[in-house]
């Protein structure tokens, strides 16, 4: 599986604006939630004036506050970088979600961003909503696992630990047999941030071990030259679903 992003603009009601290309750990956890609020909600348009404070303060513990150093800021800034790319997620081979994918093999994330233009009160914040697209929500009905927000919170300010999460999240718990990975396929799905091989070795090593930390059905061991994984259960059982999406809310 891959991603594609081009930065691209916004209508902030007045004008133009090119928030630039998202990065770090803000846009992973935004896209996390977005997903974790269409799976609870099954509702592809997502009021973010409701949700996204209560995300930031009770889930996640991050001060949601204005100013040019407020939480709320930067994560504002980023939901507008998020928002305006073109975002596309691509499989690199057919599976089940195959009849929900493009014809080029990547399905479109985003449709629409949208922010009310004007406050018919003063003290109340403006209205953003950002809907997903059908093709995205189809894929996520056919293979989306819900992710336990205490690991979130526990790795929060890893992008790299956010990646690896996700990734083992979704891929452990389809394994049918034992599968060793070499750090030559790791750097390249995961180095993109990294130039040196040593750098990305060491913070990959910290990372998987921040990872494991927090989720321990993970079965994965470090072997001469990569990592070998195991068939794992996901995350979230059946059984704490709702609690995980109560958590949530």
């Amino acid at each position: 599986m891959g991603l594609h992003l081009e930065a691209g603009t916004l209508w902030d009601g007045t004008k133009d604006i090119r928030p630039g290309m998202p990065y770090g750990t803000r846009p992973r956890l935004l896209l996390l939630h977005l997903i974790r609020t269409y799976l609870h909600t099954h509702h592809r348009t997502i009021d973010l004036s409701m949700t996204l404070r209560h995300f930031m303060t009770q889930t996640l513990s991050i001060d949601a506050s204005g100013g040019e150093r407020g939480g709320g800021t930067s994560f504002n800034e980023q939901l507008r970088a998020l928002a305006a790319c073109r975002l596309w997620i691509g499989y690199a081979a057919a599976s089940a979600t195959s009849r929900v994918q493009s014809a080029d093999g990547w399905v479109s994330v985003f449709e629409d961003f949208a922010v009310e233009t004007k406050k018919s009160d003063p003290r109340t914040p403006w209205r953003k909503t950002i809907t997903l697209s059908r093709e995205f929500v189809a894929t996520l009905r056919e293979s989306a696992v819900p992710l336990d927000i205490r690991a979130l919170r526990g790795i929060q300010d890893s992008a790299l630990s956010l990646d690896v999460y996700a990734w083992l999240a979704h891929r452990l718990h389809r394994l049918e047999h034992s599968v060793v990975l070499h750090w030559a396929s790791l750097r390249g799905q995961f180095a993109h941030e990294y130039d040196d091989k040593k750098a990305f070795k060491r913070n990959f090593k910290k990372s998987m071990h921040d990872v494991l930390t927090v989720y321990p059905q993970a079965s994965v061991r470090p072997v001469f030259g990569g990592y070998l994984l195991l068939p794992s259960p996901a995350p979230v059982g059946v059984l704490e679903k709702d609690e995980a999406f109560a958590a949530m809310r």
